[in-house]
This record gives structure tokens, C-alpha cells and sequence, in this order.
């Protein structure tokens, strides 16, 4: 790059629009940024403004697209996570309030709609690969923060 007392003609001109751009710039009736006379020199005047830093430049690119990538993929793999998760809630809860375990999702959706219980039925019907998991017992609340209630047949934790 030149230094300021080495600007060749080209160069002077351009420092003298940028600054008479910077003065008038701000308002809103301010003319519009003009374009480059020579849009292909002044591209690879750039890029060889940015040659040392390459290797940076290039790594931080990398970077914005894997986070790119990263972004557009997190919401799925979170609702995915999260699909399973409330089935397997769901599936534990219907286990403990006394539906048999290993009950088939269709033996399930047909009981719930015998109750009157559309909506859950609708959900259940929904869900993929779903079987009721087996009732709580005693043993399962070793080490959990809550304590087990042994008043009921299932107890709960």
C-alpha cells in the first residue's frame, strides 16, 4: 500500500471523493454512494490489500458457514430431542395409571377414545414407534429428589 506522500494520481483522487463523501454524508437527502468506475481493479486492489490475512480470512469464512449450517439445523434436531423426550413422558405416565405395559399404540388410541379422551388420542396417534412403558416402582425413585408416595398402587416419584 502507499503511503499518504507516495499516492499516485489515481490514488489522491480517490482519497479526495472518499473524503468529500465522508463531509456530505449522514443526512437523509445525502446523494447516494456512487459506483466504482472500475469495479474489477478496484476488487483486486482489495484482495491484495487482504493477502496477509488470508489464511485468517479464510478460517473465519469456514466458520460463518458452519455456523450457517449449524443454525438452519438446531431447530430440527431440538424438536426431534424433544419429540422423544414427551413421548417417553407420556408413555411412562399412561404406565402408571394402569395401562399394561407393552400396549401397542393402537390398543392405546383406541382405549383413550373409549374414555372420551380425543385430543390425547390424536397426540398418541401421532407419535412414532410408541409402546407404554412399564408402571413405576419403588426402585425407580432410588436417588431421585422426590419422594415416593406408597399410599397408591403405582407409586410416583
Amino acid at each position: 500500500m502507499s503511503t499518504p506522500e507516495q499516492l499516485t494520481a489515481e490514488e489522491q483522487y480517490e482519497a479526495e471523493l472518499a473524503d468529500t463523501a465522508r463531509r456530505d454524508a449522514g443526512g437523509w437527502d445525502a446523494p447516494a454512494a456512487g459506483k466504482a468506475d472500475n469495479f474489477g481493479k478496484s476488487f483486486r486492489r482489495m484482495i491484495g490489500l487482504l493477502k496477509p490475512s488470508a489464511l485468517a480470512f479464510v478460517f473465519v469464512s469456514i466458520l460463518g458457514a458452519i455456523g450457517v449450517v449449524l443454525t438452519v439445523a438446531a431447530p430440527k434436531v431440538l424438536g426431534e430431542a424433544t419429540n422423544i423426550i414427551y413421548e417417553g413422558f407420556i408413555s411412562k405416565t399412561l404406565g402408571d395409571s394402569g395401562v399394561p405395559a407393552g400396549a401397542s399404540q393402537k390398543q392405546v388410541v383406541d382405549l383413550l377414545r373409549s374414555q372420551g379422551q380425543d385430543d390425547f388420542a390424536n397426540m398418541v396417534a401421532a407419535f412414532t414407534d410408541f409402546q407404554v412403558a412399564p408402571a413405576s416402582t419403588s426402585s425407580d425413585c432410588v436417588g431421585s429428589s422426590f419422594r415416593c408416595s406408597p399410599s397408591t398402587s403405582a407409586p410416583h416419584c
